[in-house]
């Protein structure tokens, strides 16, 4: 997918298509270590990917308020557990 470079900011825009409608989603940012960067872009959006194959493209839709806080804690959890073991 697109990520864009400013400087040492990453920012990857999260979409999908779904019979011809786009679902814009929001940007991911980050800053630091390329590689830590691309992996939590890799996290965030398998988690949108998963809301949306199973909810969204079937109701064409984007997230509630409180099937995104769900997305999110479930993706700090998997971020720090990522990086917990890092160290």
């Amino acid at each position: 997918g697109l990520v864009f470079h400013e400087g040492e900011k990453k920012i990857k825009p999260i979409y999908f298509v779904s019979s011809g409608n786009e679902f814009d989603f929001g940007i991911a940012g980050g800053a630091g270590d390329a590689a830590l960067v691309k992996q939590g872009f890799k996290i965030i959006e398998s988690e949108f990917k998963s809301w949306f194959k199973s909810i969204g493209s079937k109701e064409s839709r984007n997230p509630l308020v409180n099937e995104l806080e769900d997305m999110v804690s479930s993706i700090e959890s998997k971020l720090m557990i990522r990086y917990r073991e890092l160290s």
